[in-house]
């Protein structure tokens, strides 16, 4: 982990213990999160690199059960969301690399195609995708293909 936070890479959280959030009650589903959010500052804080972002995602794509809408806000409220992921596309001062959006710059963008991922945020791709292309992404295909 240190590895990779060291070259740029943004580590997020999935839980403690990985549960399945429909069957445990609220506050032992946060008792997960915060539980693996101080490990994660903690690791960030040893590597040195400032943890600007944080990711989450539910273990098995459960997205709370009943209790789905009270873990929507608490995401909310400290900085766990789609916008945070938007926010990495602009960073003007990346820990490594170019930032995507700078004129003369190629990256590879990977992104996954969980169907627990759209369940929670429906059409992410689409929204990434677009979003990149309004502010002057282009697609080409790599030189060595």
């Amino acid at each position: 982990m240190i590895y990779a936070l060291k070259h740029g890479m943004v580590v997020g959280n999935h839980s403690y213990s990985h549960p399945d959030f429909a069957e445990i009650p609220y506050e032992e589903g946060i008792s997960e999160i915060e539980k693996c959010e101080a490990l994660l500052d903690d690791i960030y804080k040893k590597t040195g690199v400032e943890r600007k972002y944080r990711p989450f995602r539910f273990p098995y794509g459960s997205k709370g059960g009943k209790n789905e809408e009270n873990y929507e806000k608490y995401f909310k409220d400290r900085g766990f969301s789609m916008e945070d992921v938007i926010k990495r596309v602009h960073d003007r001062d990346p820990v490594s690399g170019a930032m995507l959006l700078e004129d003369g710059t190629n990256h590879i963008i990977l992104m996954h195609d969980h169907e627990e991922t759209f369940a929670m945020v429906p059409d992410y791709y689409k929204i990434m995708l677009e979003h990149i292309m309004e502010n002057g992404v282009s697609f080409s295909v790599p030189e060595f293909i």
